[in-house]
């Protein structure tokens, strides 16, 4: 495969998510028929990196890894074009979604100007001179329904996401914080309720049950008394 994977990541701090690669074949189906003037020596080639930002939920934009390989066409373009050159016989691409290592919802906040995913973008082409071509008969990348299909799959799955330790982080606080709660509650369930005070109706029950107490008392000392007189 062209170029071999991995080969462009050479920074550390990023690590690869995914990745796919056409090898340049030919993008007319029959060259030969074609009003073709003249082909350039060799291949020309670009590589360049675009940050990617999660996007916003009512951003209707062009899908960032389309839109990131036509941008990377479109400069090897107009670099042919300084040779007198307007189209490419042959075309292959590598696309590879990068994301920054280590990347969690603290470093989103605490840094929110910094992309979380990168796209890494190489585009080769043979450039040549076909009479009559202009920007609206030129076909499209090859395979790139194939790449706008894998795109939407990586919107999916990361670009439309938040970092997947931010909800690792998030899940881990939010049973933490559910414990809490119920160990909160358990000490206030053991704890005696404070003391109230008692009603007038109270204090005067409590008034009669000693008067009644007192006399209970007093009957049974006189009863004693009589007892050891006989």
């Amino acid at each position: 495969m062209w170029p071999p994977f991995g080969r462009h990541n050479s920074d550390s701090a990023w690590e690869v998510v995914d990745s796919k690669s056409i090898e340049p074949v030919s993008v007319y189906d029959d060259p030969d028929e074609l009003p073709i003037l003249r082909v350039a020596s060799q291949n020309l080639t670009l590589s360049c990196t675009y940050d990617v930002r999660p996007p916003l939920p009512d951003d209707k934009v062009r899908s960032p890894i389309s839109a990131a390989l036509l941008n990377a066409r479109g400069r090897l373009l107009r670099e042919a074009a300084r040779a007198e050159y307007n189209v490419f016989l042959v075309e292959g691409w590598s696309v590879t979604l990068q994301r920054k290592a280590h990347f969690s919802s603290s470093q989103a906040d605490s840094h929110s100007h910094c992309a979380p995913y990168r796209l890494s973008v190489h585009y080769i082409g043979r450039p040549a001179f076909m009479r009559g071509a202009h920007p609206g008969t030129r076909p499209p990348p090859p395979f790139f329904s194939m790449l706008q299909d894998w795109g939407a799959q990586l919107e999916r799955e990361y670009l439309s996401a938040r970092p997947g330790d931010y909800h690792d982080d998030s899940a881990r606080t939010g049973e933490r914080a559910v414990s809490r709660s119920a160990s909160k509650k358990s000490r206030a369930s053991r704890v005696s309720p404070p003391l109230r005070s008692p009603s007038p109706r109270d204090v005067k029950r409590r008034m009669s049950m000693s008067r009644i107490g007192g006399a209970r008392g007093w009957r049974k000392g006189v009863l004693r008394i009589i007892h050891l007189c006989w």
